[in-house]
């Protein structure tokens, strides 16, 4: 019978990546954890691609109407958005639905009004463009959501 090995304990602490930068006129650390499952022969490149993203933000802010709070930076800053670009016809579908629901009626009634097919010849907006028209309206809602978060134009 083969003798088993102990796997070493993960340390409790995830590991940081840590830069240095300079921010009016001084120098600031900044610490954020390892994305997870991020390949460990590429750390020394993460941090420094974290501090070039740092430096052309900087530069940047040199414009005016931007500011730029070193506390707040983070490597989420630096993710590139994910998804499927944003369909305009979608978009015009989920806009016009978002107005037309606050209305009162129901998806059914504003399928009929904004669908996308409504002139092509034999086109009944049953179930499936009801579907597809009740899910643009909530993607809809959800961009313009986080669009007021990014503006500040919260109403509290």
């Amino acid at each position: 019978m083969a003798q088993r090995t102990t796997r070493p304990k993960k340390a409790d602490v995830p590991l940081q990546i840590r830069i240095e930068v300079p921010v009016s006129g001084e120098t600031k650390v900044f610490q954020e954890p390892v994305p997870e499952g991020f390949p460990p022969e590429l750390f020394p490149h993460l941090a420094d691609f974290w501090k070039r993203g740092f430096s052309a933000a900087t530069t940047r802010s040199d414009s005016p109407g931007v500011e730029l709070c070193g506390e707040e930076v983070s490597l989420a800053d630096f993710a590139e958005s994910r998804g499927r670009p944003i369909d305009d016809e979608s978009e015009r579908e989920g806009r016009e639905a978002a107005k037309l629901r606050k209305k009162g009626p129901t998806f059914g009634e504003i399928a009929r009004r904004v669908c996308r097919h409504r002139h092509e010849r034999g086109h009944r907006c049953k179930k499936p463009c009801t579907d597809r028209i009740r899910q643009a309206m909530q993607q809809y809602e959800s961009r313009e959501d986080l669009r007021q978060i990014a503006r500040g134009d919260l109403d509290s």
